[in-house]
């Protein structure tokens, strides 16, 4: 039985390069923006503010549970040889 996929940060940046290569960032999200229609755009702690700041008027901010977060299991933490 498979849980629900681990939702990850939304944000995506560009390099300060003359290609300005774009870097997602890739992290567990912590929280997720819900707007009015129902959409969410989810966030790890760090693009918190910045999500905050694009997002349209009426948007909620929602915590994700912590059991529901990619979080390492006592088994994969342990290194068998």
């Amino acid at each position: 039985m498979q849980g629900h996929p681990i939702p990850t940060c939304s944000w995506v940046g560009v390099t300060g390069d003359d290609d300005e290569e774009e870097i997602p960032c890739g992290k567990p999200a912590v929280y997720y923006l819900e707007e009015s229609s129902g959409h969410r755009v989810y966030t790890c702690l760090e693009h918190l503010s910045h999500a905050k700041a694009v997002a349209p008027m009426g948007h909620e901010v929602h915590e994700i549970p912590v059991r529901n977060r990619n979080a390492p299991s006592p088994r994969s933490a342990v290194r068998i040889e």
